[in-house]
C-alpha cells in the first residue's frame, strides 16, 4: 500500500470521527444547558416565592398545614387549559379538603389578561418559568404537584391528564393521607411512639 492510499485512508477515518463525534458533543452540550432534576416524591418542596398579581409574595411556608394542589401553567399551552379546567372541577368536588393553587409561569399581564376571559374557583400566583425549573424541576407544563400539609411532594401529574385519571389522583391523595392520619392516631392511642 502506497504512502497517498494510506493518508487518504487515515483522512477518511479522521473525517468519520469528526462526523460522528459532532452528536455526541451535541448531546452533551444539551444536557448541560436542559438537564432538569424533578422534585423527588416523598421530598419536601423547597422554599419558594410565589407573586400574586398585586405583586405581593407568597412563601411556600405559607402551605403548610394544608393539603394543596398546584397546578403549574402556561397561558400560550393549549392542553394546560384542558388541565385547568379538570382542575377546576376538582376545586369545587374537593375544595373543601384540599386547597387548589395556580401557579402561572407566564409573563403577569398575559396570565391577568387570560384570567380576565376565564372563571376559575381557585386562586392564582405567578412564578418565574425558569425559577420553577431550577427549583423544583417544573420543565413541562401543565403539571400538578399534589402536597400535603408538610409540605411533602406525594404525587406528580405531567401533561394534560383524563378528568378520569385526574380525579383519581386527587382520590388517592386524599386517601393516602387520611390513612396516615388515621394510622398516626391508631399508634398514639396505643402508646406507641410516633416520629414524623
Amino acid at each position: 500500500m502506497g504512502d497517498s492510499q494510506r493518508f487518504r485512508r487515515i483522512k477518511a477515518a479522521s473525517g468519520l470521527l469528526a462526523v460522528l463525534s459532532i452528536p455526541l458533543f451535541l448531546l452533551v452540550y444539551l444536557r448541560s444547558q436542559f438537564d432538569i432534576v424533578q422534585l423527588p416524591i416523598g421530598q419536601a418542596l423547597p422554599p419558594m416565592e410565589f407573586l400574586t398579581f398585586e405583586g405581593e409574595p407568597i412563601r411556600s411556608e405559607s402551605l403548610t398545614g394544608q393539603k394543596t394542589a398546584l397546578i403549574f401553567f402556561t397561558v400560550e399551552c393549549p392542553k394546560c387549559k384542558g388541565q385547568l379546567e379538570k382542575m377546576n372541577q376538582m376545586q369545587l368536588r374537593y375544595g373543601k379538603l384540599m386547597r387548589f393553587l395556580g401557579v402561572s409561569l407566564s409573563e403577569r399581564n398575559k396570565t391577568r389578561e387570560f384570567l380576565a376571559r376565564q372563571e376559575y374557583a381557585f386562586d392564582v400566583v405567578h412564578m418565574d418559568f425558569e425559577r420553577a425549573k431550577e427549583v423544583i424541576g417544573v420543565a413541562i407544563v401543565p403539571t400538578v404537584l399534589l402536597v400535603d400539609e408538610k409540605q411533602i411532594l406525594r404525587q406528580r401529574l405531567v401533561g394534560e391528564q383524563p378528568l378520569m385519571k385526574t380525579e383519581k389522583a386527587v382520590q388517592e391523595f386524599l386517601n393516602s393521607i387520611a390513612l396516615q392520619q388515621e394510622t398516626r392516631s391508631e399508634e398514639t392511642t396505643s402508646g406507641k411512639s410516633i416520629t414524623p
